[in-house]
């Protein structure tokens, strides 16, 4: 508001615009009062800009806070010191969730302090690198912590001031040991598979090859480019019982099938096999791919056939 007055001294008026007034105006000078109003709205204006643009800015520290402290990627937040040292000055609940460290045992504490040898030398010379190049770098990086071996993908960005000085780092790490070790599994397994001297074919839900091994090649004679991305009934004779061939995968779907075919090699030749079919299901129980074995029972058949056709001709 605008304070206007005959009588008050200038000393009380000022007081006054101290308590909240916008101006005052002395009556002697009242032909003022329109810069005076207009000067004073302006002052509204730009106030109310400055509260909303406040209010913007808490509001936007609420949720980076939010984010800060509930997404599940590790962040933190180093202060660069003399001599190339990095100190924690921040760290979201997910590091000390990861790690199974504690706050007082981070923050105010140097990285040499807290990432053992050797990944220590590794994250050194990143943060150096993201330093001199002056962008992100990322990289993978295994470290002991007191929840075990950890494996995680990392980025850290540099932070300059106005001279152009790095003054803090910022990073993530996003935790993939699982699926390392699971990838670990899967090298294991298909190293396993392919080693073994039984067929073996992976297809997905529709019978289409994804997978087979070399004893697979060697069995039917196919070279990997020809038969992957066929259906698994490309080695399947046709003189298969119709009904025997139209339950395999109903059958499997259900949790798996097992039995004696006649399969075709890829010169046309046919011969008896022995197949054991299983499904793989993802962690949400849906079904994603079969797995079969299958084994060259030629000889087994020929043997049964001969003890049939002696003991035939013992009875007559």
């Amino acid at each position: 508001f605008v304070f206007v007055s005959g009588t008050i001294g200038e000393e009380r008026a000022i007081d006054a615009v101290k308590q909240g007034a916008t101006d005052y105006v002395v009556k002697d000078r009242v032909t003022h009062i329109t810069s005076v109003i207009r000067r004073a709205l302006r002052e509204k204006e730009d106030h109310q800009k400055r509260v909303e643009a406040e209010q913007k800015l808490r509001e936007r520290e609420q949720q980076l806070s939010s984010i800060y402290d509930t997404v599940e990627d590790v962040i933190f937040h180093l202060a660069v010191e003399k001599d190339r040292r990095y100190r924690f000055i921040s760290v979201n609940p997910a590091f000390l969730k990861t790690t199974g460290l504690d706050y007082d045992q981070v923050v105010g504490k140097r990285v040499d302090e807290i990432v053992p040898e050797p990944a220590l030398s590794l994250v050194l010379q990143k943060y150096g690198q993201a330093m001199q190049d002056k962008r992100v770098v990322r990289w993978e990086e295994t470290s002991e912590y007191p929840k075990g071996s950890l494996t995680g993908e990392i980025s850290v960005a540099p932070v300059f001031d106005n001279a152009g000085i790095c003054t803090h780092l910022v990073g993530s790490v996003h935790d993939i040991t699982e699926r390392k070790r699971a990838e670990e599994q899967i090298r294991l397994l298909a190293h396993t598979v392919r080693s073994i001297s039984d067929a073996v074919s992976i297809t997905d839900v529709k019978d289409t090859v994804i997978f087979v091994n070399k004893a697979f090649l060697e069995l039917y004679g196919y070279m990997e480019e020809e038969i992957l991305g066929k259906n698994i009934s490309i080695v399947r004779s046709p003189n298969n019982p119709p009904e025997v061939v139209r339950q395999i995968l109903p059958e499997t779907l259900k949790g798996g099938w097992q039995g004696e075919l006649i399969n075709m090699r890829k010169d046309g030749s046919e011969f008896f096999v022995h197949v054991s079919i299983s499904i793989v299901h993802d962690q949400r129980r849906i079904p994603v791919a079969l797995v079969g074995v299958s084994r060259d029972i030629t000889e087994r058949k020929k043997a049964e056939a001969e003890i049939m056709r002696r003991a035939t001709e013992r009875d007559l």
